[in-house]
């Protein structure tokens, strides 16, 4: 995933269930690249804040 501008990104990843798998901050970059390859097949929520700024994407893992 690309962003735009560089700036402090936090991102959260969350089951079908919505449990939290993963929180994390990453610092002053426009590319972000997750390893989802520890995580079962399903159905997963990716939430990007980036100041003021919230994405959330569905991510399927086949």
């Amino acid at each position: 995933m690309f962003l735009e501008e560089a700036n402090t990104t936090s991102v959260t990843i969350r089951n079908c269930l919505g449990q939290l798998l993963l929180s994390d901050k990453h610092e002053s970059t426009n590319q972000l690249e997750l390893d989802l390859s520890n995580y079962s097949y399903g159905v997963y929520s990716l939430q990007l804040k980036v100041d003021r700024q919230v994405v959330t994407k569905k991510i399927i893992k086949r």
